[in-house]
């Protein structure tokens, strides 16, 4: 298997600026111009894929989600989308683009988190996810502590 990034920034010199920077720091990478090419790519191997948000929108997206959904259950193999910026929100069509590239959907809510605690002047590291019940727990012992500390009985 081959460990090179792929990178696919479809406008201006994304691409080629994150190839560049890669390369300075020794890691293998290659730019696709595109999804077609992603997809070609990913079947002859790489040790991950980092992709801009707008690349999705092409309509060959199917040859990339198809090989995505061909990895296995246990398949950690990261696929960043790095979001586009855009301050309004999403059409329902990019939502429904990012959903078919899950499960690899947590890592853009993780930077999501990030970027928007940053924005805060606070810091923040993401350290894994939960599942539901554990959320819950969390929520409820948070509940209680403030519920002493305020001396609230709110629900």
């Amino acid at each position: 298997m081959n460990n090179s990034v792929l990178v696919l920034a479809p406008h201006g010199r994304d691409a080629a600026v994150a190839v560049e920077l890669m390369h300075r720091h020794g890691i293998a990478a290659k730019s696709c111009d595109t999804l077609q090419a992603l997809a070609h790519c990913l079947e002859q191997g790489a040790g991950a894929a980092l992709v801009a948000e707008e690349a999705l929108a092409a309509d060959e997206l199917a040859t990339v989600t198809d090989w995505l959904s061909r990895q296995p259950p246990w398949s950690d193999f990261p696929f960043v989308v790095l979001a586009n910026g855009h301050k309004g929100v999403r059409s329902a069509r990019a939502f429904e683009t990012l959903d078919q590239m899950r499960p690899h959907r947590l890592i853009e809510i993780e930077h999501f988190f990030q970027t928007y605690k940053a924005l805060e002047d606070k810091a923040v590291d993401v350290v894994g996810w939960r599942d539901r019940d554990r959320a819950l727990d969390v929520l409820r012992t948070d509940r209680v502590a403030w519920q002493r500390e305020t001396g609230s009985n709110a629900e």
